[in-house]
C-alpha cells in the first residue's frame, strides 16, 4: 500500500538541533551586543530640552523594544528545540521499544525452531 509515510532520522534531528541552538545563541548574542554598543550613546539626544524631553524616552522606549523582542526570539528558538528534544526522544523510545520487541520474538521463534519437534507439529 502506498500513501503517506513518516520517517524520524534522529541523526537529522540532532544535526538540526545543533543548528537551532546555534540560532537561539546567535539572537542572544545580537542583543546583547545590541545593548552594550548603545550603552554610551543613550543620551545621544541630549539631555534636559524639549527634544531630549521628546526624543529620549521613545529612543530608550526603541532599544528596550528591540532588545525585548531579540530575546523573546531567542526564547521561542531555544523552545522549539525542546519540542526536538521531546521528539527525539520518543523516535528513539520507539525505534528500542521496536527493536526489543522484534529480539523477543526472534527469541521465540528459536526456542521453537531448537525445540526437540524441530518447530513440526505431530
Amino acid at each position: 500500500m502506498t500513501g503517506a509515510n513518516f520517517e524520524g532520522d534522529p541523526a537529522r534531528l540532532r544535526a538540526f538541533m545543533l543548528e537551532l541552538d546555534d540560532v537561539s545563541a546567535q539572537a542572544r548574542a545580537i542583543g546583547k551586543d545590541m545593548r552594550e554598543g548603545l550603552r554610551p550613546n543613550m543620551d545621544w539626544c541630549g539631555e534636559d530640552d524639549p527634544y531630549a524631553r521628546s526624543a529620549g524616552p521613545q529612543f530608550r522606549d526603541t532599544v528596550e523594544t528591540l532588545s525585548e523582542t531579540l530575546d523573546a526570539l531567542a526564547d521561542a528558538v531555544a523552545n522549539i528545540n525542546n519540542g526536538r528534544r521531546l521528539e527525539l526522544a520518543a523516535i528513539t523510545g520507539a525505534t528500542y521499544d521496536a527493536l526489543e520487541r522484534i529480539s523477543q520474538l526472534q527469541r521465540k521463534t528459536d526456542d521453537v525452531t531448537n525445540s526437540p519437534g524441530g518447530g513440526k507439529s505431530h
